[in-house]
């Protein structure tokens, strides 16, 4: 009896083990490549960065900072566990801006955003396999007859001291 046990403890921390390994090449900081991603997606933008970082309770706390075309600037963070439940999305002043919700079998995230209780975007991300891009397609609207598909492509940064 106790034998199972150990192995059952075992087998369970081997799970726990690889599953963070998979996880862990998303973490990090990636800038958005406009030459490689969409060309809607990137003509709405100057520059992207995101970064990724596991939180101690297993979640993920995403900061995305956006130089838009025209100039104006928007910062939007959460903190999001990969349960598929709903988590508040707030922007560089801590006002809500939205939910995001997100489900992971550890090499790639499928999400969704809302705003205003309505789904603005729904996608996935998926990390290369040599870790060094980050693909996420996004799919945005309302009506799902009607979204359009976009690819931003990002590459993995050096984190700055």
């Amino acid at each position: 009896m106790n034998i199972r046990i150990v192995l059952a403890i075992g087998l369970v921390g081997m799970s726990m083990s690889a599953f963070a390994a998979e996880n862990k090449a998303k973490m990090g900081t990636w800038t958005l490549d406009l030459a490689r991603s969409s060309p809607e997606f990137a003509a709405a933008r100057k520059s992207e960065v995101r970064v990724y970082e596991r939180m101690p309770d297993g979640a993920v706390r995403s900061t995305r900072h956006t130089v838009f075309a025209d100039g104006h600037e928007e910062v939007a963070v959460y903190t999001a566990k990969d349960d598929g439940k709903e988590y508040k999305i707030v922007d560089a002043k801590g006002h809500e801006s939205g939910t995001f919700s997100f489900t992971s079998d550890g090499k790639t995230d499928t999400f969704i955003t809302r705003r205003g209780g309505v789904q603005a975007v729904e996608g996935t991300t998926t990390t290369s396999a040599d870790g060094q891009t980050l693909i996420m397609t996004l799919r945005t609207g309302a009506d799902p007859a009607a979204r359009k598909e976009n690819k931003a492509i990002y590459a993995k940064t050096a984190a700055k001291p």
